[in-house]
């Protein structure tokens, strides 16, 4: 059997469970049996739940999970699953830890950058008090840009 070694962005419990901090919208354990995952900071959104709904199915799609255990968990708007039995010697821990991070890999390739973009907007429409100005705190000059005011004095510049 072939080895494979790779590094996993994961915080370990205090009781062993280890849990993924990276995903914007969710915070997923896995648990010795099962997978469990929830809004990150209590942000119940839709884009929280499609993301715990994509992350169950892709593990219902490689194996990992039971279908039929897929289930509300005893979390406020969470998720749950538990882990099918391997019929060969695998640790059913390290086949989780390494299909949750495929699955936060393929997460970052295409919902990250919205979500990063969102929040850039949000800064640039409402920045934090200490990265604004307030209308008049910034005295006005007399020229600025780089168009002079009469367009007519302006010498003309040749490109040969």
């Amino acid at each position: 059997m072939e080895t494979l070694k790779k590094k996993v962005a994961v915080t370990k419990t205090i009781d062993g469970d280890l849990m993924f901090l990276t995903h914007p919208y969710l915070t997923i354990i896995v648990k010795k049996d099962k997978l469990l995952c929830f809004a990150k900071d209590g942000n119940y959104t839709d884009e929280a739940y499609a993301a715990m709904k994509r992350l169950m199915d892709y593990m219902v799609r490689v194996g990992l999970v039971k279908p039929e255990t897929v289930q509300g968990g005893n979390i406020y708007a969470s998720l749950e699953a538990t882990f099918g039995k391997p019929v060969e010697d695998r640790s059913i821990l390290q086949l989780a830890v390494f299909h949750v991070d495929e699955y936060l890999k393929n997460e970052q390739n295409e919902h990250y950058d919205e979500y990063y973009q969102d929040e850039y907007d949000e800064y640039l429409l409402d920045p934090p008090e200490e990265d604004a100005t307030e209308l008049g705190e910034v005295p006005q000059e007399e020229d600025k840009g780089t168009l002079p005011k009469d367009p007519y004095i302006t010498p003309l510049v040749y490109r040969i």
